[in-house]
C-alpha cells in the first residue's frame, strides 16, 4: 500500500533550526508525502526558509497566516490535509530517515489508527536515547492511560507521560480528527486531547524505537519557564477526568489520573498565587475548581496518610498553607 500521508509542521520563529527540521522530512524513505508548512506569523526569517523548500520540494506547501499559537497552527494544517494519516512534527525537531515508513508499515500490519514511537532528546552539545523499560505493544485505552499514569517497573515519575501524551511521535489516521481540534490559545494542548483521540482509535501501537528527535532548547514551549498559562495543564486533565469517568468503570486508574490532575492544580494555583498576577476573582475559581474535583472523584484510595494531611490542610486551611508554601519557597531559594 502507499497511502498518502500528511505531515504538519507549525512553524513560528525558529530560522536556526528549520532547515534541518524540513530536510529530515524530505529525506524519508517513505515518498509519498505532502509536507505543510504553516507559518504562524513568523517575524524571523522562517516564513523565506519554508518558501524555499516549497521551491526545491513540490510535495511543500506553505501557509502564512497571522500569529495564532500552536494550537490553531495545527487545526489549520489538520483542515488543509488530503492524506489518509497525518504526522505532526514540530519544526525545531526533526526525524529519523525511516520514521515515516516505519509508523506507516505498523499501523498498516497491526490496523490499529494511531502508532507512535520512542524519542530521541538532543541537547545542546550532545544527543542522548531516553531509555524505555516499556516493550512494543498494542493499548487499549484503558491500558495506554494506564501506561501513561502507572509507576512501575522502576520508571520514577512517569518516564512514559511525555512520550504518550504529546502529538509529535505518532501517526494518526487522519478521521480520527473529524470532531476534535486543538484548543486554541492554550498551553498543554497535547494534553488536552491525547484522551479523546485514543478514545476514538480505541486500539494505539507502541513501538519502542527512538525515531523522533526531540530538541531540548531553552526558548521551546516546553523548556520555558513558569508563567499563569501553566494553570491550562490543570484544565486539561480536569476534562480527562470528567471524560473517564464517563467513559470506562475503573478505580484504580481514576485514582491516579484524579490524584495527578489535583496534584497540577495545587501546585500550579500556589506558584500563580505566590507571582500575584492573577484577580482574586481567577483565585477563587481555580480554588474551587480543584475542590471541585477532590469533592466529586477522591476516593481512601486517591492519596497516602501524608497526602491527605497535605490536602486537608490546603482545602480547609489555605491561608495556613501559603504560609507554609511560601516559607519553603524562601528557604529552597535560599
Amino acid at each position: 500500500m502507499n497511502d498518502l500521508i500528511s505531515v504538519i509542521v507549525p512553524i513560528y520563529n525558529v530560522e536556526a533550526y528549520l532547515d534541518e527540521c524540513i530536510g529530515s522530512i524530505c529525506d524519508q524513505t517513505y515518498e509519498n508525502t505532502e509536507i505543510i508548512l504553516i507559518d504562524d506569523g513568523s517575524t524571523d526569517n522562517s516564513g523565506k526558509i519554508a518558501d524555499n523548500w516549497a521551491k526545491k520540494d513540490a510535495r511543500c506547501t506553505v501557509y502564512h497566516k497571522k500569529n495564532e499559537g500552536l494550537s490553531a497552527a495545527r487545526n489549520d494544517g489538520i483542515k488543509t490535509a488530503q492524506g489518509t494519516y497525518l504526522i505532526f512534527v514540530d519544526s525545531d525537531d526533526l526525524i529519523e530517515k525511516n520514521m515515516i515508513e516505519r509508523l506507516y508499515q505498523e499501523v498498516i500490519k497491526e490496523q490499529v489508527d494511531i502508532v507512535c514511537c520512542g524519542i530521541k532528546r538532543r541537547c545542546e552539545d550532545n544527543d542522548y536515547i531516553k531509555k524505555y523499560e516499556v516493550s512494543s505493544r498494542i493499548y487499549t485505552f484503558p491500558e495506554y492511560l494506564y501506561e501513561m499514569y502507572s509507576q512501575e517497573n522502576g520508571r520514577g515519575d512517569n518516564d512514559m507521560f511525555l512520550p504518550l501524551v504529546v502529538a509529535w511521535n505518532k501517526i494518526y489516521k487522519a478521521i480520527l480528527f473529524e470532531e476534535i481540534q486543538y484548543p486554541i490559545g492554550k498551553v498543554c494542548e497535547d494534553n488536552a486531547i491525547i484522551h479523546r483521540i485514543v478514545y476514538k482509535a480505541k486500539n494505539v501501537k507502541w513501538i519502542n524505537e527512538p525515531l523522533y528527535i526531540y530538541r531540548e532548547r531553552s526558548g521551546s514551549i516546553m523548556q520555558s519557564s513558569f508563567s499563569i498559562k501553566k494553570i491550562d495543564d490543570f484544565y486539561a486533565q480536569m476534562d480527562r477526568v470528567q471524560f473517564v469517568q464517563d467513559k470506562i468503570n475503573n478505580l484504580e486508574l481514576m485514582d491516579m489520573i484524579v490524584a495527578r490532575c489535583l496534584d497540577t492544580g495545587r501546585r500550579y494555583w500556589c506558584k500563580i498565587c505566590f507571582m500575584n498576577v492573577w484577580s482574586k476573582e481567577q483565585e477563587e475559581k481555580t480554588f474551587m475548581d480543584i475542590n471541585d474535583i477532590f469533592c466529586k472523584y477522591v476516593t481512601s484510595n486517591t492519596f497516602s496518610l501524608s497526602k491527605k494531611i497535605v490536602w486537608f490542610t490546603f482545602l480547609r486551611m489555605r491561608g495556613f498553607y501559603m504560609m507554609l508554601w511560601r516559607l519553603a519557597h524562601k528557604i529552597k531559594k535560599c
